[in-house]
C-alpha cells in the first residue's frame, strides 16, 4: 500500500486530517487482513477484492475479529478501497479538482 502518498493525495482533496487518518487505517486494515492493495489493484482494479469483503468468501471469516458491526465495517472498508482505487487511478497523472466520485 502506497500509505504516504495516499495520506498526502487525500489531504489534497480537502479531507479533514481524521477523515484522511480513517481512510489510511481503513485501508492498512484491509491491507492486512484481506490482501495486498497495490496487487488487487493490478489485477482488477480491487473488484474481485471489494467483492470479498462482505459475508461470504475470506471476509466472513473476518467478520470474528472485528469490534462492532461486521456489515458496518465491511461498508467503511469497502468505501475506503474504493478511495484507494480512486487514488490509483489518478497516478502518474495529477488529479484536479475536489470531487471524489471515480469513474470506470
Amino acid at each position: 500500500m502506497k500509505r504516504e502518498e495516499f495520506r498526502r493525495w487525500l489531504s489534497s482533496r480537502g479531507l479533514s486530517e481524521k477523515s484522511v487518518s480513517n481512510y489510511v487505517s481503513e485501508c492498512q486494515w484491509v491491507n492486512n487482513y484481506v490482501g495486498d492493495l497495490d496487487e488487487a489493484f493490478e489485477t482488477d482494479r480491487c473488484e474481485s477484492m471489494l467483492r470479498g469483503i462482505s459475508f461470504g468468501g475470506k471476509a466472513g471469516d473476518l467478520a470474528a475479529i472485528i469490534d462492532g458491526d461486521p456489515a458496518s465495517n465491511f461498508a467503511t472498508y469497502r468505501t475506503a478501497v474504493r478511495r484507494y482505487v480512486e487514488f490509483r487511478r489518478c497516478k502518474p497523472r495529477p488529479c484536479t479538482g475536489g470531487s471524489t466520485s471515480s469513474t470506470k
